[in-house]
């Protein structure tokens, strides 16, 4: 499997791969090979952890 990406990060070619295997061969460039464990794709059946709230908007100006 290989990954085509042009200068702005998009992926542009390649061979046929799924999105899985993809952020893998990402990971694997960016961390080197013993990229094992830095992607974690939940399974379908766990529940995804709940949103943290954003932290309120600060006036525009300081003050």
């Amino acid at each position: 499997m290989s990954i085509k990406m042009n200068r702005q990060g998009e992926i542009v070619g390649g061979t046929h791969a799924n999105p899985t295997q993809i952020l893998h061969a990402i990971a694997r460039k960016v961390f080197g090979e013993d990229a094992q464990g830095v992607i974690t794709i939940p399974e379908a059946h766990e529940p995804l952890p709940p949103d943290e709230p954003l932290p309120p908007d600060e006036p525009e100006g300081g003050e």
